[in-house]
Order: C-alpha cells, then sequence, then structure tokens
C-alpha cells in the first residue's frame, strides 16, 4: 500500500514514521511550455498582454526509496516521492501611462493556475493553489534616479489533499506585497 492510499479516519491508531535511506538520485522533470506576449502603445499608455501554455506530466517518481513497513501495525508505506501536472495556460495583463515625464503608473492582473490533476493525488504536492494576483504601482523620476512604489495583492484558494487530512476542506490563500525600489546610474562603465 503507498502512502497516499493510507486513510486517516478518527478510528486509526495514529503512526509516526521516521527513517533514513541514503543516496538516493533526485528526478525532476519540468514541463513542456509555451508563451506568447506583446504589447502595444496608445499615446502616453501601453498595454501588454501574455499567455503562456504548460504541457501535462504523466505520474513519475522525483525520488523513488524502497517500501518500509511501520513498526505499530502491517501497514507498508512507500516514502517514494511523486509528481503529476496537468496542462494548464497562465496569462496576464498589464497596463502602464506615463503621466508626465517623471511619474509613470503601472497595473496589472494575472494568473498561477494549478497544475494538479483531478482525483489524482501525487504526494509532491500539498495543496493545489489557483491564485490571482493584482499588482499597481508607480515609477517617479528625478534627474537620473528612479523611485518605485508599488503593492502587489494574491489571493485563491485550494483544496487540501488527503495524505495531510483526514478530511476535505478548502483553505484560503491572501498575501500583500510592497515594492520599494530604487536606480540610480554608478557612472560610465
Amino acid at each position: 500500500m503507498a502512502v497516499d492510499d493510507i486513510s486517516l479516519g478518527v478510528s486509526e491508531t495514529p503512526t509516526v514514521l521516521s527513517l533514513v535511506q541514503q543516496d538516493l538520485e533526485a528526478n525532476y522533470e519540468s514541463p513542456l511550455s509555451v508563451a506568447a506576449g506583446g504589447s502595444r502603445t496608445f499615446g502616453e499608455s501601453r498595454v501588454h498582454l501574455t499567455v503562456e501554455w504548460f504541457a501535462p506530466l504523466d505520474l513519475y517518481n522525483i525520488i523513488e526509496a524502497q517500501p518500509v513497513q511501520v513498526a505499530t501495525g502491517d501497514i507498508v508505506v512507500d516514502p517514494s516521492l511523486r509528481e503529476q501536472a496537468g496542462g494548464v495556460v497562465n496569462a496576464a495583463v498589464g497596463f502602464e501611462h506615463r503621466f508626465n515625464a517623471e511619474v509613470t503608473g503601472y497595473t496589472s492582473l494575472s494568473t498561477d493556475q494549478s497544475s494538479a490533476v483531478e482525483g489524482s493525488f501525487p504526494n509532491a504536492d500539498f495543496t493545489q493553489w489557483n491564485i490571482l494576483h493584482l499588482a499597481s504601482g508607480a515609477t517617479f523620476s528625478t534627474g537620473s534616479t528612479d523611485f518605485t512604489l508599488g503593492l502587489v495583492a494574491a489571493f485563491g484558494t485550494s483544496q487540501v489533499v488527503p495524505q495531510i487530512s483526514a478530511q476535505d476542506f478548502n483553505s484560503g490563500y491572501r498575501q500583500l506585497t510592497l515594492i520599494l525600489g530604487c536606480s540610480f546610474p554608478f557612472g560610465s562603465l
């Protein structure tokens, strides 16, 4: 029985498993991806668009380990680390506007969709986040120095997969990022 087949029902005795296996090789695969994007200027404004498709990955072992018998019962746990991914498309749109020679504003919307395969729970993934990112900011130029101030809000939901929870539940994701930047020249090279 593999680790992702173990049911952690309420009536079962909790089991703790600790083991060390050395000299295991790791093989991590990245999916093929194809992206396209472009931008168009309208007066003092510019719109940017991009789209990227990621190919699916069949179930494979990242790390193949030897199965281990749990000391407190008849359960055999396979600690191998597995991954699987479905095809997914992510996209982004951005807008910039030059208010004057000193101030340019920016805003964007982008997706970060999960590539989790529904009904399949490879044990390398514990969440299946589908995240939306909203960003806004501005660049302020003074002479040869630029200052940047921005804010990124990201939010989404995920179903927590069974290998870490006895019950299905959804969890939320929220993140707020403040961006502060400064660029200035050091002189000619």
